[in-house]
């Protein structure tokens, strides 16, 4: 084999996709479903903390806070407080939802309020009744227009807007506990209501009847906690229940109930779920969840890059109803500390191998070089890290080899900064590297390999190779820093 300098070429190449990495959000996996994640932190003037969240029919986005109401239009947050500075409590927003008429029915620490989104204004909602003055938690609408509102120590009202029917729940008519922390009206019409220290209750309005979810420290499959933070409802008609010790799931039509590894143990604050099938879980003092085809990953704040959670005081969660759907899925998440974190999750249409996860194992360097040979394996070139062989079965690949240059083995690579890959017409890998070009035979056992040599002109022009091609004939071009040359076969055969 003779070696013909032909001239000076420089190539630069890139190879992107195998190590396609989002550096916007702080994660212990990639979420699953190829997803790419980006995070944008939206300060409050106000710095209070985020209990509630809600669009209206307009596109405005309200965040309901312990220091007010504060509305986003997508560039600015405006701030609206309810009364004068003596009346604090009833700034303190702990729930809101949008009524029927296109309001905002608010729970503070004094009672109820509604806040016309046109006037601007707020006003008094059922003061005369004792829950005027009361802290309410918790509230819930039906289609009908009952509301229902759950207090802080006074128990469980229900309000008919239609006829005006009240009526108070407390545990004489059979709840196991009068502090109420969170409200769900499932698909069928039965409430669930999350009380403080009693457990879970269902409620079925047409009968009254009402059912108790307690912890039990026999039984395994019991509630974790009595504390109750957050109830939801999935596809499946299941009801997730947010404790203060993790996650239960209950079946309503068999009363069953297990406990999830979702998200661990402790205070679990909010519970969503998105048109992507994703379920998504806050916590307290954890950050935030996501769960999806089996795979959990986790959001977390991060000092060294602000496009990450603000926080991982996690307190709501809520999808947007407008701009989520099964490709691009849009979660507001409110925090503690005051700031609310738009997470844009946009589906890629990339399969993303991450650096040190398995199955592949990938390790150090910008991958330079990939290069699928006739039996299917794609090989794969670090810079730094040497040579990968990757085997693909139905779409999914695992690593079944790895070269690096061993100095005391001849037969090594010549460099672990891998730059070029080829298989030839006879099936001989070439591989090149910063210092050498290499070529390993079919059983691909050990490598033969070529450097420039300043006493052989035939020798290769340079050892830096940056592009190896196989021309129609059969010879191999090598493009260099130092130049460009041409591997002429003659009667020896590679093996």
């Amino acid at each position: 084999m003779t070696a013909l300098l032909i001239g000076r070429c420089f190539t630069l190449a890139f190879c992107v996709g195998i190590l396609l990495l989002q550096t916007s959000v702080t994660i212990s996996a990639q979420p699953s479903g190829n997803y790419l994640v980006s995070i944008e932190r939206i300060p409050l003037p106000n710095l209070g903390r985020v209990n509630a969240i809600v669009r209206d029919d307009l596109g405005f986005l309200w965040f309901g806070t312990v220091s007010g109401l504060c509305r986003y239009d997508g560039y600015e947050v405006r701030v609206f407080k309810n009364g004068s500075g003596m009346d604090s409590l009833q700034r303190m927003i702990m729930a809101v939802t949008k009524s029927s008429d296109g309001s905002l029915l608010l729970a503070t620490w004094s009672g109820l309020w509604t806040f016309n989104i046109k006037t601007e204004r707020f006003a008094p909602f059922l003061s005369n009744e004792r829950i005027g003055i009361s802290r309410i938690d918790a509230l819930a609408e039906d289609s009908g227009g009952t509301v229902w509102i759950g207090a802080r120590s006074g128990g469980l009202f229900r309000y008919d807007r239609s006829t005006q029917a009240r009526k108070r729940y407390t545990t004489k008519e059979g709840l196991s506990d009068t502090r109420i922390s969170a409200l769900l009206i499932d698909h069928a019409g039965v409430l669930w209501i999350g009380t403080a220290f009693g457990g879970l209750n269902s409620l079925h309005p047409a009968t009254s009847r009402i059912t108790h979810y307690r912890h039990s420290s026999s039984n395994p499959a019991s509630l974790p906690s009595n504390y109750i933070r957050c109830l939801y409802e999935n596809n499946n008609n299941e009801i997730w229940i947010g404790t203060n010790d993790g996650v239960s799931i209950l079946d309503p039509t068999t009363g069953s109930m297990r406990r999830s590894p979702l998200g661990g143990a402790g205070r679990v604050t909010t519970i969503a779920r998105d048109p992507s099938g994703r379920m998504w879980i806050g916590k307290s003092t954890d950050g935030l969840f996501s769960y999806l085809n089996g795979a959990m990953s986790h959001f977390q704040p991060s000092i060294e890059n602000t496009n990450t959670l603000s926080d991982a005081l996690i307190l709501k969660v809520y999808v947007d109803p407008i701009s989520s759907n099964a490709t691009r899925v849009l979660v507001w998440v409110g925090t503690l500390g005051g700031v609310v974190n738009k997470v844009m999750l946009t589906k890629s249409p990339f399969s993303n191998f991450m650096r040190n996860e398995n199955p592949l194992l990938l390790g150090k360097g910008a991958v330079l070089a990939i290069s699928e040979d006739r039996k299917g394996t794609v090989w794969v070139g670090l810079w730094g890290g040497g040579l990968y062989a990757l085997m693909g079965v139905d779409g999914k690949y695992r690593r079944i080899a790895h070269y690096q240059h061993e100095p005391e083995n001849q037969f090594s690579l010549p460099d672990s900064a891998v730059s070029a890959i080829l298989e030839d017409r006879e099936r001989v890998l070439w591989v090149g590297t910063k210092n050498g070009l290499a070529a390993m035979d079919e059983g691909r056992k050990k490598f033969v390999v070529y450097r420039h040599d300043e006493n052989d002109s035939a020798s290769i022009v340079g050892n830096s190779i940056n592009e190896i091609y196989e021309d129609h004939s059969g010879s191999l071009w090598v493009c260099t820093d130092a130049g460009l040359s041409q591997l002429i076969r003659g009667g020896e055969k590679h093996q």
